[in-house]
This record gives structure tokens, sequence and C-alpha cells, in this order.
């Protein structure tokens, strides 16, 4: 009997000691051109929200355009007749003709996500906001699925693109500034979130499994 507990403690010092299989390592690179964008990102479709009549407006949190989840912790707009929160797709001045945009109506702390808990690999969107005081900044943190979570700290108006070789699961803008406004929103493939993977879960498991069978033992 002690011969095959201590067969079984030995298996269950080896499984744990035994190297797990080697994970993707998150790396993220970040690019202010859209252009440069583009050319470096996979991606598979750009919204330019000129599909709506402006002004749209929708009396929800959330709304989900192109795959993309747009959430936002607004208070109330005016633009949206004092309801909370307010997305409006409204037109947009630039240069001598006009290109919708996606506003956060007063919109604070908004958020990016993919789908029904998916993610992609690529995203990027050009912004900015019409606040003016105090002079606001773009911050945004970029979390990949590996649980990595990246802070990027832009300027009030530009091009923000993300390309991560493990997959960005979502995006949450800072609350410290609102009435953000985007536009050309692109995205690479929205894939669904691997699962562990059985050898990894088995590797996990087993030296529970021999402790068990230890104590019956």
């Amino acid at each position: 009997m002690k011969y095959v507990r201590a067969l079984l403690l030995a298996l269950s010092g080896m499984a744990i000691g035994m190297p797990l299989p080697e994970l993707a390592r998150a790396h993220l690179t970040i690019y202010n051109s859209e252009s440069e964008f583009l050319r470096a990102a996979p991606t598979v479709s750009t919204e330019t929200f000129e599909e709506f009549p402006s002004p749209t407006r929708f009396f929800s949190p959330e709304v989900v355009i192109d795959g993309i989840a747009y959430t936002t912790s607004s208070g109330p707009g005016a633009a949206c007749g004092g309801r909370q929160p307010c997305w409006t797709v409204e037109g947009n001045f630039v240069g001598s003709f006009v290109s919708n945009v996606l506003l956060a109506n007063l919109g604070q702390g908004n958020k990016f996500t993919f789908g029904l808990g998916g993610y992609a690999k690529a995203f990027g969107t050009s912004f900015f906001t019409s606040q003016a005081f105090p002079l606001p900044h773009f911050d945004i943190n970029i979390h990949e699925i590996d649980g990595t979570n990246t802070l990027a700290t832009l300027g009030q108006a530009g091009y923000a693109g993300f390309v991560s070789d493990v997959g960005i699961s979502a995006l949450t803008q800072s609350p410290e500034f609102c009435c953000w406004r985007y536009d050309k929103v692109s995205h690479s493939e929205i894939l669904s979130i691997p699962e562990p993977t059985s050898l990894t879960l088995a590797i996990f498991l087993f030296p529970l499994a021999v402790l068990l069978m230890y104590r019956r033992w």
C-alpha cells in the first residue's frame, strides 16, 4: 500500500512540474495613421455611418453597429430629449462636405466590445470631441484576451489603430472627458474567445485526481 501511495505522489509531483503548453504572449502595436493601420491590419470592414439619416438617435446605453457594441455611461443629453444615456449618428462638416459620425451625447467612459464575448485582432477609429475645457485627451485601455491591459493616451482628435497578435476583447475610454465622436471604425474578423485546451485542463486536473486517489488508498 505504501508503494502505491509513493507512486501516486510521484506522479502528482511530475504532473505539477510539467511545463504548460506555451501560450502566445501579447504584443500590441498602436497606429496613429489610418493608412498605416489599414496596410498592417487584417481588417474586414470599415463603418462610416453613412447608411443612417442624420440625425439618427439611439435611446439606449448600448448600440450594435457592424458587429461592434458601443456602450456609454453618459448623462442626460439634450439632443436625445433628456433621455439617458444616448448615442446619435449626426452629420459633421469635413471641409466643404458633411460626413456622418457616431456621437456619445455627454457620454463618458465609452466602451467598445465585439459581439457576445468575441474578440478581434485589429480595431481602429478616428475620433474627436467638442469639449474644449479642460483640454481633453483620448485615453483608452486596450484589453487583450490573455489578460494584458494597455493604456494609450492620445490627443484631442486624430486616429487610433490597434493590432494585437493574441486578440482584443474590449476597449474602454477614460470617463474624464465627454462628447466623443467616432468615424471610420475598422475591425478585423470577429472571433469567439477560445476555450482552454483539453491538454491544459488535463495538466491542471491530473494532480487533483491523483491526490484524491491517494486519499482513498
